[in-house]
């Protein structure tokens, strides 16, 4: 029961919220990452957004009459820093039309542990620039993405 207990309790604490050293971030907060140690800022007072466009949507008569949506997002560094490291995670709704792993549904991204990562050619965004990536999802409704943590 106790293993239970602990089970529960760590997945609680990993949905919820991110670790950042020997802090906590909780939910609605992004972790910062730079060399000097690492802190806990509000998702609105972040430099780093994701926005989203629709690109197109179709229904495919090959795949059952699903709907499918080509979707776009573009991370926006406002910040005075190069970022070198993102992590990002999709809310329940993200459904990749595809294999994860497939070049033809994901583009500019890596699914990493349950989130998305920059891809290795990929090793910074500059300050003040963007990155786009995106995906073809099985949806009628654009998922949306928080970026969990960042690093400088």
């Amino acid at each position: 029961m106790k293993s239970l207990l602990f089970i529960f309790l760590l997945i609680v604490s990993i949905v919820s919220g991110y670790y950042c050293g020997f802090n906590y971030c909780r939910e609605g907060q992004v972790t910062i990452q730079e060399d000097d140690g690492c802190s806990c800022v509000e998702e609105n007072k972040s430099e780093v957004k994701i926005t989203s466009a629709l690109m197109g949507t179709w229904e495919d008569g090959s795949r059952g009459g699903d709907t499918f949506m080509s979707v776009e997002y573009i991370i926006i560094n406002n910040g005075a820093k190069d970022l070198r490291n993102i992590f990002i995670v999709p809310n329940e709704t993200l459904s990749i039309r595809d294999s994860l792993y497939s070049d033809d549904s994901i583009w500019n991204i890596i699914i990493n542990n349950g989130g998305l990562t920059l891809p290795y050619y990929q090793n910074t965004i500059n300050s003040n620039q963007c990155y786009k990536f995106g995906f073809i999802i099985k949806s009628k409704t654009i998922p949306s993405l928080k970026v969990a943590s960042i690093g400088y």
